[in-house]
């Protein structure tokens, strides 16, 4: 996916210590079946590469619910919020 490896590149010349990625106002892939979840894996893991541990902000309970499955199929050191307060503090804990 392009544009997830433009964004990667970005990343890396930031190198934040932290990563908070903020997805409250992402609109919903409509669709969660295992090939289209298998094929953003990659993609994902691009994304956070360096960064580990991130947090993500969610806006939904079950927004949160599948970004932590999503994390933990992939093996990718991170937790979901709801509150940036908290995903803030978790970030400073480490």
């Amino acid at each position: 996916m392009q544009s997830h490896d433009e964004i990667a590149r970005a990343l890396r010349r930031l190198s934040p210590a932290r990563l908070l990625i903020d997805l409250r106002d992402a609109a919903p892939a409509g669709r969660h079946d295992a090939a289209f979840e298998h094929g953003g894996r990659e993609a994902r893991k691009r994304l956070v590469r360096g960064f580990e541990p991130v947090a993500f902000l969610m806006r939904t309970s079950a927004g949160r619910l599948q970004v932590q499955r999503l994390l933990r199929e992939d093996d990718i050191d991170g937790r979901a919020f709801l509150d940036e307060s908290e995903a803030l503090a978790w970030l400073d804990s480490l």
